[in-house]
């Protein structure tokens, strides 16, 4: 790249993976108390085992910087995270995702 350039580039890769879930649904359970001699009626949450898929993201970063004298400085910095848009749901029932495709801009002077 040309003097003052750096290009930034990051793989990151989530393999695939299983998740027990509260699927938002309830049970009833009887529950015998020993103390009391009695049965007790409790409702507990159902889960349900869910699968992910894998994930590869690639995040890039441009930036210029420009010294000047007296320890100055001035930076531009352009960056793309997840270049290629990729999502992954991160929970079935609550419709959750990792967010998408995010585009930065920034200027920085150092004095």
């Amino acid at each position: 790249l040309p003097k003052g350039f750096y290009f930034t580039n990051i793989i990151k890769y989530s393999g695939s993976y299983e998740n027990l879930e509260d699927n938002g649904k309830e049970t009833v359970y009887m529950r015998y108390n020993k103390i009391t001699g009695k049965y007790i009626e409790e409702t507990i949450p159902v889960y349900d085992e869910v699968s992910y898929s894998s994930l590869l993201t690639v995040d890039c970063k441009l930036k210029w910087k420009k010294e000047f004298s007296g320890n100055r400085a001035l930076e531009l910095m352009f960056e793309v995270e997840n270049v290629f848009d990729s999502y992954q749901e991160t929970d079935k029932y609550e419709n959750s995702y990792l967010a998408g495709r995010q585009i930065w801009a920034g200027c920085s002077f150092y004095f």
